[in-house]
């Protein structure tokens, strides 16, 4: 089947990083094939405004994520998959209320960083 063969080679390509800065994106669909091995992606200065497209769970190799500069207002939640994660970057978006962030698997780093500068936060997942 030629779309099973197209899938798993992307899907087992191999690719750490992936950018995608300042090109003016409103929407990243993560339920698309990416490359199981990124362990960068950065989307910063886009105009993303809503992360209800956003499945970072299948990123399970992910440590750094950037998402500054951006349009957010509302995250309901992030979940990631990885305990790899290091840095969620944040900032200089307009976020108002961050609700809810998901670790399927425990962070093996003790430095992890969330990056919430610059925002116009009133709530914060406790």
């Amino acid at each position: 089947n030629l779309n099973e063969n197209l899938f798993n080679l992307i899907e087992n390509f191999y690719m750490e990083q992936f950018y995608l800065i300042g090109n003016f994106l409103t929407s990243f669909k993560s339920d698309l094939i990416y490359p199981k091995s990124i362990k960068l992606l950065d989307l910063s200065r886009n105009r993303l405004e809503s992360m209800k497209d956003f499945h970072l769970e299948k990123f399970h190799s992910l440590s750094y994520l950037n998402l500054s500069f951006n349009n957010f207002k509302l995250i309901d939640y992030l979940l990631f998959n990885s305990n790899q994660i290091e840095l969620i970057d944040l900032s200089f978006n307009r976020i108002e209320n961050l609700n809810s962030l998901y670790f399927n698997q425990e962070p093996i780093g003790e430095n992890l960083k969330i990056l919430l500068n610059s925002n116009c936060l009133n709530q914060l997942p406790i």
